[in-house]
């Protein structure tokens, strides 16, 4: 499951760190567990679906960079998990899991 979420959300606990990749670990107590049991932290990777292996970042290159139009034009996936673009995987994911304040 990937969480996405919202810098402007009511919820969101103003006094940690915001940033625009992986979460801040000061993040991870202000968010709901996953529904599978396990919880959004910093440093996790995806994992199929199926077998719950964690996903090779030097595989899903080629084809997360096969299936992106922006390829064309020269855009480049960085190639990890941490940084900016994440991923979703068969429409897994939950937006603003904050806990309520």
């Amino acid at each position: 499951m990937t969480a996405l979420l919202n810098a402007y959300s009511k919820r969101r606990p103003a006094d940690v760190k915001w940033t625009h990749a992986e979460i801040a670990p000061e993040m991870e107590e202000h968010l709901r567990s996953c529904e599978c049991g396990g919880r959004f932290v910093k440093g996790n990777s995806p994992r199929c679906p199926h077998c719950k292996q964690v996903l090779s970042a030097d595989k899903a290159t080629g084809y997360i960079e096969e299936q992106s139009p922006g390829t064309v034009g020269g855009w480049r996936w960085q190639g990890n998990w941490h940084e900016l673009y994440c991923i979703i995987i068969n429409d897994r994911r939950v937006e603003d899991n904050f806990k309520s304040p």
